[in-house]
């Protein structure tokens, strides 16, 4: 049993996780053999599923994005300035993140701040492609507003819990796999298509 599994999964397959694995944050939840490996699951979700949508909304994700599209205000501004008869332009902004350790992952406070999918999605590390829809302002030339912004890639997730922040689910999981399977670590993946970044009232502007 996995508890806290969002529903509309895609796709189950069975996998190994490593006891060094990154986003691990301790070793319960897995029945480690001699190789330092156990055997768990991922659940594979598309993007039609409703968790999607939330992914792409939550606070979390919208800060994200206003990030990236501050990074990339050089790019816009010379792109309107080396062709001033565009009226409107898309440009397709990678976002990576996710190094060695979930200290560089995107970090979901869903309880505090957005609808809860179950808590099956915490520090995550993303591959995104943000296609950004631009269009000059029509009063200020040295002005380009967003129109929207359609998320694509992945996301990937490693359910555990915190202990600091989840006393109670670590309990849970400490007891896998003597005292039930309740508390069985698994992986999530998210396939992001087309998803709409709704909080789109970013603008640039230059000199």
């Amino acid at each position: 049993m996995y508890q806290d599994v969002p529903g509309g999964y895609l796709q189950m397959n069975n996998i190994n996780i490593s006891a060094s694995d990154p986003d691990l944050e301790h070793r319960v939840g897995v029945a480690f053999g001699t190789n330092q490996t156990g055997q768990s699951v991922e659940f594979v979700y598309n993007q039609y599923s409703g968790i999607a949508y939330d992914i792409a909304n939550a606070y979390e994700t919208n800060d994200l994005v206003y990030v990236q599209l501050g990074l990339n205000k050089s790019y816009v501004s010379a792109y309107y300035d080396l062709h001033p008869e565009a009226t409107y332009a898309i440009f397709p902004f990678d976002v990576d993140v996710g190094g060695p350790s979930v200290v560089d992952a995107i970090h979901f406070n869903w309880e505090e701040h957005w609808s809860d999918p179950a808590f099956a999605i915490g520090a995550a590390r993303i591959d995104w492609q943000l296609w950004t829809t631009t269009e000059r302002d029509p009063v200020d030339p040295k002005r380009a507003n967003v129109l929207s912004v359609l998320i694509y890639g992945t996301l990937w997730d490693l359910y555990d819990f915190v202990y600091d922040k989840n006393p109670g689910q670590c309990q849970v999981q400490s007891g896998y796999p003597t005292l039930g399977t309740g508390g069985k670590v698994f992986k999530t993946r998210f396939l992001m298509g087309n998803e709409n970044q709704e909080n789109n009232d970013y603008y640039w502007d230059w000199d």
